[in-house]
């Protein structure tokens, strides 16, 4: 059995290193040759630019950028589905909206948009005092979590 192209290309993409995990029978020239053009994208930017792509700005300061629209082959509705999976509903509520390589968009609010933190409010902030832990799983204690969290549980009877 050999791995499919495509999945070999991805793995490799996503770490070079990752051929060497391979057994040598299972590699092929397709592999090799997947192999050399990650390669190259990882040490030189410009193999990069031409494998990978660049990020293309469709939203600036609220206006959308039609021409940068037609170049990626999206259209108006298009931009809007993916401006409201990132919870925004109208253009004018972004600074920039860029198209990543690998097809996400990423948006900047406008400023005056943006919620406020408590910083910004000048509220005062109680440091966390430990990371939450399951304590119970399943219906089981976890003894282990008790112990590190120095809690101690109550026991109770049900009574009939």
């Amino acid at each position: 059995m050999s791995f499919p192209s495509s999945f070999f290309a991805y793995l490799l993409c996503r770490n070079p290193n990752s051929i060497l995990q391979l057994p040598l029978e299972k590699l092929n020239e397709v592999h090799f040759k997947a192999f050399i053009i990650a390669l190259t994208g990882l040490y030189s930017v410009k193999a990069r630019e031409i494998l990978d792509g660049q990020p293309t700005i469709l939203i600036k300061k609220g206006e959308i950028l039609e021409k940068a629209l037609a170049k990626q082959h999206l259209n108006i509705d298009d931009l809007i589905m993916l401006l409201r999976n990132k919870d925004v509903f109208s253009p004018k509520e972004v600074e920039f909206a860029i198209l990543e390589p690998d097809g996400k968009l990423s948006v900047l609010r406008k400023e005056e948009l943006l919620p406020a933190t408590k910083k910004d409010i000048k509220a005062t902030v109680t440091p966390i005092q430990r990371i939450p832990t399951e304590l119970i799983i399943d219906g089981k204690i976890v003894e282990k979590n008790l112990i590190t969290t120095n809690t101690r549980i109550r026991s109770h009877k049900k009574t009939q």
